[in-house]
């Protein structure tokens, strides 16, 4: 607030606004009189009531506690069955085995299927190519069902693979998979009167050969 040395509106009057009401030693007289008021100030007042009602409290087990200045007294209990619609507290889990009694039991592992190695493979080379690109076809299938996060980042190709071991398995091997380029109407319109005019030549010369053989 713009508080000032001297002032007519009481929230503006330093010594006004300092003064302690209750206590005389700590008061302040003004040779002046607050006969004006503001209207942002008194909205300021509203606002921080309301702050001041929702704010001095504090959440337990059976309810919120309030208060009108926090922690002043022991404020007032209310209950949760006055709020509709507010979440219950959940009852507090009750541990009937504690974990170390559990220590000895073997946990359960999922059984990962091994890689099929080859060994003709290792002495031919044709054949570690045949193998590479059985498994990128393989791995292919799988991006479908996966999250691909690696995009092949050749300028036009569209494949991404889940494993970055695939990436460079479809990088060795160069088989890019591209999209065609998006046509404009006005291409397409261009490609439309070219075939057109192509099929007119064509049905021109025809007519013109079985003319000539006709005279002939």
């Amino acid at each position: 607030v713009h508080v000032v040395e001297s002032s007519s509106i009481a929230d503006h009057c330093r010594t006004y606004a300092l003064s302690y009401s209750t206590d005389s030693d700590f008061q302040g007289h003004c040779s002046h009189s607050h006969n004006e008021t503001c209207a942002q100030c008194c909205q300021l007042q509203e606002v921080l009531s309301i702050l001041e009602s929702e704010c001095s409290s504090a959440y337990e087990e059976n309810g919120i506690r309030a208060w009108r200045a926090f922690n002043v007294g022991p404020g007032k209990l209310l209950p949760w069955s006055q709020f509709e619609g507010v979440l219950q507290v959940p009852e507090t889990l009750e541990v009937v085995d504690p974990p170390s009694q559990k220590l000895s039991t073997k946990p359960s592992f999922k059984k990962v299927r091994h890689r099929h190695v080859n060994k003709k493979s290792a002495s031919d080379p044709n054949a570690a190519s045949d193998a590479n690109s059985r498994e990128q076809e393989g791995d292919d299938g799988e991006n479908e069902q996966a999250l691909p996060l690696f995009p092949c980042p050749k300028e036009g190709c569209i494949k991404t693979y889940s494993r970055f071991v695939s990436l460079q398995a479809h990088l060795d091997t160069g088989k890019h998979k591209r999209l065609p380029e998006q046509e404009t109407l006005y291409d397409k319109a261009k490609r439309g009167y070219t075939s057109k005019l192509m099929d007119e030549g064509s049905r021109i010369s025809t007519v013109q050969l079985q003319c000539e053989e006709q005279n002939s």
